[in-house]
């Protein structure tokens, strides 16, 4: 195999080149959430209009099998299935604000570095959020599964799931609230520690 010389070329300051990785890494983490979050988006408010003019079904109150039909939209399990469309996009849209306004933050308190001191909070913070999402969909599919009447291996499978899901929103969940205070009184304490302390 015939090999060239490769030639390699200094961007920016020497010696940071992961503090830019990073730099760059965190924002376009937002910008693939944000794109993300936009084609959910979409396909809730396309969901949202098939459903206002899809006609099938009568209310449950009416007998008469000649009435005419009404829109999916009129049907309760159709509704709930749309406010779980629309809680996912919202509640992904808020995570996105959020995190965009942490992002600017850095570049407008009083320093990177005092930002920077409790960041693996702010992971542990977002990473239980986004984990209790997941839990929570697959307790929904879960739940799906059990109503309609999965087999003995299945229902012990989506059992645990369940109780997974259970233990999770119990004993982890609650922990983003003590995560949330001590984020929001940022205070440098960590910053002021000397190295001798240890």
């Amino acid at each position: 195999m015939h090999q060239q010389a490769l030639r390699g070329y200094l961007l920016r300051e020497p010696n940071k080149g992961l503090f830019y990785m990073f730099q760059m890494m965190n924002e376009s983490r937002i910008n693939v959430g944000l794109g993300a979050a936009a084609i959910a988006s979409a396909a809730y408010y396309a969901a949202l209009e098939y459903a206002r003019e899809r006609p099938q079904g009568r209310p449950v109150s009416t007998k008469d099998p000649a009435s005419p039909q009404v829109p999916i939209i009129e049907h309760a399990d159709i509704r709930r299935m749309l406010l779980f469309q629309r809680a996912v996009v919202e509640g992904s849209f808020a995570l996105l604000m959020q995190c965009g306004m942490y992002a600017d933050m850095e570049k407008v308190t009083q320093g990177e570095e005092l930002f920077l001191a409790d960041a693996s909070l702010y992971i542990e913070l977002f990473g239980i959020i986004v984990i209790a999402w997941q839990w929570l969909a697959q307790a929904i599919v879960a739940t799906k599964a059990l109503n309609n009447g999965a087999q003995e291996k299945e229902h012990i499978f989506y059992q645990g799931k369940i109780y997974a899901f259970r233990y999770f929103f119990k004993y982890e969940l609650p922990k983003i609230e003590g995560l949330y205070k001590r984020l929001k009184d940022t205070d440098g304490l960590t910053l002021e520690v000397k190295n001798a302390y240890f």
